[in-house]
């Protein structure tokens, strides 16, 4: 069973309520501190397509189920991130080293091996925040489907099933890039005459739900294929 990205596309616009519930998402995206609701609705939307219910989307209710899957949607992000940034972060210090031994007239090797630390540094984390944002929809995945936030953490998990769904994960991960790429040109654009930030955590909230619904897809998908293996 293939992805279905003209399903996914579609599936929002099929709930006659779809426009007040991405209202209501795209204002807790401009609210800033409210921002772990949309997260949860996030979550909440994932578990549906897993289940195979594209739409209508989920109403907006239950809030404190909402506002705890959010806030453990952060929490698991903060954790699969905290190495790589803690890296992206360390790679300041010895560029930061760089400029003052330089100002006080220190060797040119010197600086040149902080430099290339600073930069050996940046790049690790760069590479390892590409490897923690290629792994988080798999670990919220399996969130979404255990309501465990614990089974997120479980990288062995996380991997193995990523193994398995590879080619429909690489492609919802390159679609997720392609339309956050999209949606900030198109903020970028308008924001010259202000209408861009006006509409652009709309726009947000809208990819939202359109990447929970793929990379639930996804999952749904990869069940699927599973259990008939073994049934085989």
């Amino acid at each position: 069973m293939s992805l279905d990205l003209n399903a996914v596309f579609k599936a929002p616009f099929q709930d006659e309520k779809w426009v007040s519930k991405v209202l209501i998402g795209g204002v807790f995206e401009i609210l800033i501190l409210p921002i772990f609701l949309p997260l949860g609705y996030g979550i909440k939307i994932m578990k549906s397509a897993i289940e195979g219910e594209m739409a209508p989307l989920p109403d907006w209710d239950e809030w404190g189920d909402l506002s705890v899957k959010g806030l453990l949607c952060i929490l698991i992000s903060l954790i699969y991130f905290l190495i790589p940034g803690g890296i992206l972060g360390a790679s300041v210090v010895p560029f930061v080293l760089a400029i003052l031994k330089g100002e006080h007239g220190g060797g040119g090797g010197g600086i040149a091996a902080l430099m290339g630390g600073s930069l050996l540094l940046f790049l690790l984390g760069l590479f390892l925040c590409i490897v923690a944002g290629f792994l988080l929809p798999m670990a919220l995945l399996l969130f979404a489907e255990t309501g465990n936030w614990l089974s997120a953490l479980s990288l062995g998990a996380v991997i193995s099933r990523i193994k398995d769904c590879i080619g429909d994960y690489a492609i919802a991960f390159l679609v997720n890039i392609a339309a956050g790429m999209a949606i900030g040109t198109v903020v970028g654009i308008l924001g010259m005459v202000m209408i861009g930030y006006l509409i652009g955590p709309f726009l947000q909230f809208y990819q939202t739900i359109l990447m929970s619904q793929l990379f639930g897809q996804v999952y749904r998908n990869l069940r699927s294929k599973t259990s008939l293996a073994t049934e085989a």
